[in-house]
């Protein structure tokens, strides 16, 4: 495993300038931070919760499926959560059909602010490709989204784009019925002050890639965080190999690999010291344990290392990994959206 890990790492490496510009001119408009929103299961959103700020939470009457000339009862709920990244949040919406059977017409989403309204879209996945503008058809069960900005290929320009700042400040969200536009629910949005106890950011995909130590030349490190499903479900693995030198100069190669738990944003590593192998041969490396080490994602450009090489004399400490390059990650935006917004006008 170690091998196929190390090989997927040296991959990454080498196709990370090529894949990582994708996202800026495809997804620029997202107005939370990557991994805000994690793969954890759905919460429950009618119960109330310090984590998150409920602004609407009623049972609504909109357009039914196929029988258009009628409505059915919607529980919708509209929340913000905080995130870890400071003064950053992320809106959700979530709609449960009542009906025993039947669809209704997802509502269509504005910000409103002043005379001014901002389409949102209705994202099913985080930092997703996937959205609806409403008008869609919806079923049963409860489905959450994410409002998110739309991007450019539906806005006719940027100054159409709803802001960072705008997003999380306080505006007035437009829920209109799916089929009938001139039907409008109008929910007062407050702004974000924190208040929130925000998630965890969690040990993701999108942390995948090259890190180094600032001011540290001519070593790093090469991560990547894997899903496995098997007989013990669906589980996720983090990959590391640290190139680094010894106290004698001498290049040293070490490499971890462990599972955590889906959400976490903590891991625990054994350090595996790699030697004895074989230039483009067969011949698998020696490894023996060599310390360890406890990586905590901080937020998508910022890691937190802390080490113990003591066996190595090298000695124990914590570290700050940054990325080599500060862009998007092989299509996931990393940066903010002004950043993003500003190199598709370069």
């Amino acid at each position: 495993m170690f091998n196929k890990l190390c090989l997927a790492g040296v991959m990454l490496f080498f196709s990370q300038a090529v894949l990582g510009i994708e996202n800026f001119v495809t997804n620029a408009t997202t107005l939370y931070p990557p991994a805000c929103v994690s793969t954890a299961p759905l919460e429950d959103v009618s119960t109330p919760s310090g984590t998150r700020d409920i602004f609407l939470a009623q049972i609504g009457k909109y357009t039914s499926f196929p029988d258009t000339q009628n409505k059915v009862d919607v529980e919708m709920f509209v929340y913000r959560r905080g995130c870890k990244d400071p003064e950053r949040s992320v809106i959700f919406l979530s709609t449960n059909l009542i009906a025993a059977n039947g669809a209704f017409f997802l509502p269509r989403l504005f910000a409103k602010i002043g005379a001014t309204r901002y389409p949102l879209r209705l994202v099913n996945e985080p930092n997703s490709f996937e959205q609806e503008q409403g008008g869609a058809v919806k079923g049963l069960g409860l489905v959450e989204y994410i409002l998110d900005g739309v991007a450019e290929s539906k806005a006719p320009g940027t100054a159409d784009i709803l802001s960072i700042a705008q997003y999380n400040g306080d505006f007035t969200l437009i829920v209109q019925d799916g089929f009938d536009p001139n039907v409008e629910l109008e929910v007062p949005i407050d702004a974000y002050t924190g208040f929130q106890k925000p998630r965890k950011f969690p040990l993701n995909g999108r942390l995948s890639g090259n890190w180094i130590v600032q001011g540290v030349p001519d070593q790093g490190f090469l991560i990547s965080f894997n899903e496995f499903i098997n007989t013990n479900g669906v589980q996720n693995q983090v990959f590391l190999s640290w190139y680094t030198y010894n106290t004698d100069g001498s290049t040293l190669w070490l490499t971890a690999a462990a599972f955590y738990p889906v959400a976490a944003d903590t891991v625990d590593l054994d350090i595996e010291l790699v030697t004895n192998g074989e230039f483009l041969g067969s011949k698998v490396a020696e490894r023996t344990v060599a310390g360890t080490a406890t990586l905590t994602a901080e937020s998508c450009n910022e890691l937190t290392f802390t080490y113990d090489l003591g066996t190595l004399g090298l000695g124990s400490g914590t570290v700050t990994l940054t990325r080599i390059f500060s862009l998007e990650t092989a299509g996931y935006a990393c940066r903010d959206q002004t950043a993003r917004l500003d190199a598709l006008s370069n």
